[in-house]
């Protein structure tokens, strides 16, 4: 996923006065938000925030000195700012809470909407984020928009809404024909509608510009599978668990589900666990009772499938097929 830093079209210089406790105070204000702007720039995120928390303070301080319009502007660039820090971070409802505030000062830029709608699917808050996602789209044609197109195409197809997501992943390819991230999200909307050939076209491209990583392969793997080519499925499946995980929850997952395919359950087993450590995402939950099940370890699949069901109920639509594991082990609570 390509993210985009907010863009900070308008630069809040606070007035000098006569009084040289508003210089001051204006001033570095001022200075701790470029501070933040340079660290954040050079991806220290930790210390862009630390920055941003002492440019908020400052101004808030000088408050009373100073034109209001003046001060909300730079807080909301405080804000907004502060706010891409957290996403790097993965910290998204804190990130989403400092687009909130941005916008309610004012900074209400398409870069501000889309960067949230990004942040509202990582909270998988779909619907939400699709709102913020249109209203970048429908605002004004800007850098970023390719970002977006991706954005709400990635959350048609959270909702399963395959068809519209693919439209949109066509815009993002459209705008710019090397956005890997497209064609490997359209090849998973691809395989979901049982198009495997096509998700097969879009994940060789993905693959072949800039995305040779786990999920990719195990894309293409999937479709080489239900397409009963089991020599090319069984090598994609190798290929996706040869590259490192760099400890991104996603990555480890898809490597996980790799392990699965290939038969290698532990292997499996300790990537889910890892992945739910770092983010606690439920459906690795049904993807440890998978592998458990495998592994005829019936007591730990079923101690793993029912604490997913506590937890997801039939959020992801497979309460059903979750129960009816259960039911072939045996297992009735």
């Amino acid at each position: 996923m390509k993210k985009i830093i907010v863009a900070v079209l308008v630069l809040v210089m606070l007035a000098a006065s006569y009084y040289g406790a508003k210089v001051y105070v204006g001033d570095k204000a001022y200075e701790l938000f470029e501070s933040g702007m340079e660290k954040l720039e050079n991806q220290d995120y930790k210390s862009a925030i630390r920055d941003f928390d002492r440019s908020l303070s400052l101004a808030d301080k000088g408050s009373w000195l100073f034109d209001k319009k003046l001060v909300d502007d730079l807080k909301s660039l405080n804000y907004a700012q502060r706010a891409w820090c957290y996403m790097q971070l993965d910290q998204y409802k804190t990130a989403l809470e400092d687009f909130n505030k941005a916008e309610e000062l004012g900074f209400t830029r398409p870069e501000l909407y889309s960067n949230r709608g990004w942040t509202k699917n990582h909270l998988e808050q779909y619907d939400d984020a699709m709102t913020d996602l249109k209203k970048a789209i429908d605002m004004e044609p800007y850098y970023g928009i390719v970002d977006t197109y991706q954005g709400l195409a990635n959350s048609y197809r959270m909702l399963e809404k395959y068809e519209e997501s693919i439209k949109y992943y066509d815009k993002a390819i459209e705008t710019d024909s090397a956005y890997a991230s497209a064609y490997m999200g359209r090849g998973f909307a691809y395989n979901s509608l049982e198009n495997y050939k096509e998700a097969i076209i879009d994940f060789t491209k993905a693959i072949e510009l800039e995305l040779p990583y786990s999920f990719a392969y195990y894309g293409r793997g999937v479709a080489y599978k239900n397409l009963n080519e089991t020599d090319k499925a069984k090598a994609d499946f190798e290929k996706a668990v040869e590259y490192d995980t760099e400890e991104s929850d996603e990555l480890l997952a898809y490597r996980g589900l790799a392990y699965h395919e290939l038969g290698k359950y532990d292997e499996a087993i300790l990537d889910f666990n890892k992945a739910y450590k770092l983010k606690g995402h439920p459906w690795l939950l049904k993807c440890l009772g998978d592998s458990y099940k495998e592994l005829k370890q019936n007591e730990k699949a079923a101690e793993y499938y029912n604490k997913y069901l506590e937890l997801a109920g039939n959020k992801y639509h497979d309460e059903d097929e979750v129960k009816e594991s259960l039911k072939e082990m045996g297992s009735t609570d």
